[in-house]
Order: structure tokens, then C-alpha cells, then sequence
């Protein structure tokens, strides 16, 4: 309905008037949002769940990493993929494995 004001209570976005209705997901223009959204944008309240807050410097309680400070989680090694996969695959490097051979190769000699 483009041309008048009424709307009906249903529709998802209205996009002339600023009042809205109760279920909308999206509403672009105020900056009053629905209790529901995840991301919030445009003001630096966030919802309760988010995991990942990249304006403000409080970090959600539960972040594995934290970027911007040096804190890191205890077990941060735990989570730093590289240093999983340089674990894993040590093993198979040849580099890694001709060193091992020639630890061996000196102490067998001593």
C-alpha cells in the first residue's frame, strides 16, 4: 500500500511511515529495534548472545580469542589452529624428520 498510511499489522517492511509494526524483522529507519535482533548496527548495545562485538572493547564472556587486546584464553594454544596442524603434521616434514634421523644417527654413534 504505497499511498496511504495505513498499514497493515502484518507486513514485514513498511517503508514510508516510521511507525512499525509489533512483528517486523527489519526496521531500517528508526533506530528503536526489535527485542530480537541479533546484530544491532548502529548503536553500541548489543544483544546479550552476540559472540563477536567489534565496535566497543568489552568482549562477550565466552570469546575464545580476543583480537584487539593480549589477553589471551588460557588455553589459547589449544585453539591456535596453526600450532595444531604444526603438531599434526611434524611428523610427515621431511625437514623434521631428517633432523630426528640425525640426532639418532649421532647418539648411536657416541
Amino acid at each position: 500500500m504505497t499511498a496511504g498510511t495505513d498499514y497493515s499489522r502484518n507486513s514485514r517492511n513498511m517503508a514510508e511511515d516510521t511507525d512499525y509494526s509489533r512483528n517486523t524483522r527489519n526496521m531500517t529507519e528508526g533506530t528503536y529495534y526489535s527485542r530480537n535482533t541479533r546484530n544491532m548496527t548502529e548503536g553500541t548495545n548489543y544483544s546479550r548472545n552476540s559472540r563477536n562485538m567489534t565496535e566497543g572493547t568489552d568482549y562477550s564472556r565466552n570469546t575464545r580469542n580476543m583480537t584487539e587486546g593480549t589477553g589471551y584464553s588460557r588455553k589459547h594454544k589449544a585453539y591456535d589452529r596453526g600450532y595444531q596442524l604444526e603438531q599434526k603434521y611434524k611428523k610427515y616434514d621431511r625437514g623434521h624428520r631428517l633432523q630426528q634421523q640425525h640426532k639418532k644417527y649421532y647418539r648411536e654413534r657416541r
